[in-house]
């Protein structure tokens, strides 16, 4: 004969939920109410199954032990003071730790790391830093939206930006515009993304009065008119010291328009640009502004390569030194 007790082993309610409705019999389960109905009432239609209360949820065993439970983990914090203590930790991929930045940590360098984004946030939410350098670290536009929030958040100190090398593309560009537009920074450092120079990157420059140096270095020019926006900009910026624009391929039409800037401009002290035609004709309308300029102290002109060599013609070097010869910088 079957017992009406639950298996012990079961993880079930272990109370006696059900009654007869002709006496006072109490059972674990419906079935054994009918059971017993059958046999001791003759199946009297009158008499019914009656739940008393409702089961009992079933309990755990931390609950019943709690001295037992496993404690529940929170995040060691791990205060660091060198970009060198936090790159160590997201090399070894450190589980449980949360990293939070000493006080007195400004500069923090994570070049060539891939971290997670989330990981990335919770850093800077304890930071004070003025320096970030971001470069290679896998961000992208999405990454980016994300880093940019949380620098928004608590960027009043943040001065200098490297984002280089992060696959970014003109989507990303504009939260880099939102952070802009609230943090003043002097340096940012765009270089090799996937974003071709426009317009609207120019007007950023034209409106900004706290960037001292920009790098779009490897970036390629959309279009005529974006180089010739550039130009006009160059002319009456007064707050840009340093600009490489080492990328943009620029034609003899092009040098010409940067030269044109250059006879104007009296803020830059260092350009870097790059001539993609011939450079006996390239080059010429830059350095013939160099007898007019009165502020630059370095100019980076990389010239097109053939063959393995740079090209160097006797034009293109006597116009150098012509220009050296009656320049009034301090090139």
């Amino acid at each position: 004969k079957k017992s009406n007790l639950p298996n012990p082993r079961s993880t079930g309610p272990m109370d006696k939920t059900w009654k007869c409705g002709a006496c006072t019999m109490l059972y674990f389960t419906r079935s054994a109410v009918v059971k017993h109905i059958s046999e001791a009432h003759n199946n009297d239609p009158f008499v019914k199954p009656v739940r008393t209360r409702q089961a009992s949820k079933p309990v755990s065993s931390a609950t019943r032990h709690p001295e037992k439970a496993s404690p529940r983990r929170t995040p060691q914090l791990k205060i660091c003071r060198t970009s060198k203590e936090v790159k160590e930790l997201l090399w070894n991929h450190s589980v449980g730790y949360s990293i939070v930045l000493h006080p007195s940590m400004t500069t923090l360098n994570l070049n060539n790391i891939s971290v997670k984004t989330s990981k990335l946030v919770g850093i800077l939410n304890s930071s004070n830093l003025t320096t970030l350098n971001l470069s290679a670290t896998n961000l992208r536009d999405a990454g980016l939206k994300t880093v940019i929030e949380a620098l928004q958040s608590n960027s009043s100190s943040l001065r200098n930006l490297n984002l280089s090398s992060n696959d970014i593309t003109l989507t990303g560009l504009k939260y880099v515009v939102k952070l802009l537009q609230r943090t003043p920074l002097k340096t940012l450092d765009m270089s090799k993304n996937s974003f071709s120079l426009t317009s609207s990157i120019v007007d950023i420059l034209r409106t900004n009065t706290s960037l001292t140096s920009f790098s779009i270095a490897g970036i390629s020019a959309s279009s005529v008119e974006a180089v010739a926006d550039l130009a006009d900009m160059l002319k009456s910026n007064t707050t840009l010291k340093h600009l490489d624009i080492s990328g943009l391929d620029l034609s003899q039409a092009d040098s010409e328009k940067i030269g044109s800037a250059l006879r104007e401009n009296k803020s830059l002290t260092s350009i870097s640009i790059y001539g993609e035609v011939e450079p006996e004709e390239g080059v010429v309308p830059v350095f013939q502004a160099l007898k007019e300029n009165s502020s630059l102290e370095t100019l980076v002109l990389w010239c097109h390569q053939e063959n393995g060599r740079t090209d160097r013609t006797s034009v293109g070097v006597e116009e150098i030194c012509n220009s050296l010869k009656s320049n009034t910088t301090r090139l």
